[in-house]
């Protein structure tokens, strides 16, 4: 068994006993298609269960469907229970046609990722936001490579594929919930930097995430708080609120993809500008964006992230 399927055992088996619920071996093994007793062997290298991750806990609500507008109180454990629970019915519609898919996907259960909302889904309804924001992807040409890369940021507690299996969306903790637009325009910003073009409506507080599986989604149980801001209108980006824990990107688990050559010319260039004292980044955003540009050398590129970050502002 792989590693990552390993992986995946475990984070079920650990959100379940979060979430107050029995371990059942076998509903795991037919969830993953695997036997009982490779779940028996993942579960019995598995440390004991430590307290519930505030990632699980934190409040959404969840929706029978597209057209459920009241909804019910819940948690994001129960968010990731449904995403299990709908395998068969996900792996079905990937097989459909685009617009069966589409239809389909309207009679799926979802959830408020950013907060509870009482009476109806709604601004004026917000009630608790859960300090999150889903960033959502589509049409993207390797799922795999952007599942990675989000999984690489500290700020990242959960990604996955989409139901349609052709798009990524990625739960990620942001550390003013007050200003979940400028948190969101500050993550677009990013990732359009990187190539990636994120839905605008993931800006929408009351936005919904359908529910969606995959075998290989990542799972933080403590994510570091986004601190990046941006003037949805247009304003220069701002790094008032960066700090010593700003969340960063860990270079080991992003395949590195760059030459020899390329390597020798990033630590030349980098050297130079430790050497100047040169502050190459002005704001928090582009401070994160030559992290995730430095990730592609791998561990020496963390290095070098290190070393820049030390002269930079």
């Amino acid at each position: 068994m792989s590693k990552d399927a390993k992986d995946v055992i475990r984070c079920i088996a650990e959100f379940l006993e979060a979430w107050g619920r029995p371990v059942n071996r076998t509903q795991i093994a037919k969830i993953l298609g695997v036997s009982k007793r490779h779940v028996q062997q993942c579960l019995n290298a598995t440390p004991e269960p430590k307290a519930a991750a505030p990632v699980l806990s934190r409040p959404v609500t969840i929706y029978d469907s597209a057209t459920d507008n009241a909804g019910r109180p819940g948690t994001f454990a129960d968010f990731l229970s449904l995403c299990l629970q709908t395998r068969e019915t996900v792996e079905r519609m990937r097989k459909m046609s685009p617009d069966g898919a589409k239809q389909m996907k309207r009679t799926l259960p979802a959830a408020t990722i950013s907060g509870q909302f009482e009476p109806t889904r709604s601004v004026a309804n917000l009630r608790s936001h859960s300090g999150r924001v889903c960033l959502d992807c589509d049409n993207v040409t390797d799922c795999g490579a952007l599942r990675t890369l989000l999984a690489s940021m500290d700020c990242v507690a959960y990604c996955s594929r989409s139901v349609s299996g052709r798009g990524v969306f990625a739960v990620v903790a942001i550390a003013y919930p007050e200003r979940h637009a400028e948190q969101y325009e500050s993550l677009r910003r990013i990732f359009t930097r990187r190539g990636y073009e994120i839905d605008s409506q993931c800006k929408d507080v009351t936005r919904l995430r359908f529910v969606s599986y995959d075998p290989g989604a990542r799972f933080r149980r403590e994510p570091a708080l986004f601190r990046g801001l941006a003037d949805p209108a247009g304003a220069k980006l701002t790094k008032d609120h960066a700090t010593a824990s700003t969340p960063t990107v860990n270079a080991r688990s992003v395949a590195a993809s760059a030459t020899d050559d390329d390597l020798r010319r990033a630590e030349i260039l980098c050297g130079e500008i430790v050497n100047s004292g040169i502050n190459l980044t002005e704001n928090y955003n582009d401070w994160v964006e030559m992290g995730f540009a430095l990730a592609d050398f791998g561990e020496a590129g963390r290095e070098l992230f290190h070393a820049v970050s030390s002269v930079s502002g």
